[in-house]
């Protein structure tokens, strides 16, 4: 992923938090309760089974947290996540799916969180393996490529 990549993702965020100016606002998310947030929607979009630990594993947090280590990103990240703290979670895959389809800011928002949660972990190890593949997807390994917002 690239820079305006990250951009992107940031305003997502940003309209999906304007596009909800107007509902009954749940706290707003930071730094300090992101990761609640983030697992809620983690567990959703990749549940854990029996090839693997899903989206709420070590590689993906990896990932998310030296995004967010980028104040850039994370404001606009941070904004998005509070949108999705407005949304009643689907309590199933056809519902999520919906929720994806959608043309909304929200739901733009979502899939691009998504995509950063495809990449970081089947990107790693442990993705490799949950699909089959026992040894590491890189020679050494693999790094997201992230780069710092200007």
């Amino acid at each position: 992923m690239d820079r305006r990549y990250f951009i992107h993702v940031s305003l997502l965020g940003g309209l999906a938090a304007t596009q909800n100016t107007l509902s009954q606002s749940k706290k707003a998310v930071d730094e300090k309760n992101w990761k609640n947030i983030c697992r809620e929607w983690l567990v959703l979009l990749m549940p854990e089974d029996q090839d693997g630990p899903g989206a709420d594993s070590q590689p993906v947090w990896d990932a998310l947290i030296e995004l967010v280590e980028d104040k850039k990103f994370a404001r606009g990240f941070f904004q998005g996540l509070t949108a999705l703290n407005d949304v009643v979670l689907p309590p199933d895959e056809a519902s999520l799916t919906r929720l994806m389809a959608q043309k909304t800011p929200i739901s733009r928002f979502l899939n691009a969180f998504f995509e950063i949660v495809i990449e970081a972990y089947y990107g790693s190890e442990l993705g490799w393996k949950s699909v089959g593949v026992n040894n590491a997807p890189q020679p050494l390994g693999y790094k997201m490529n992230v780069v710092e917002l200007e």
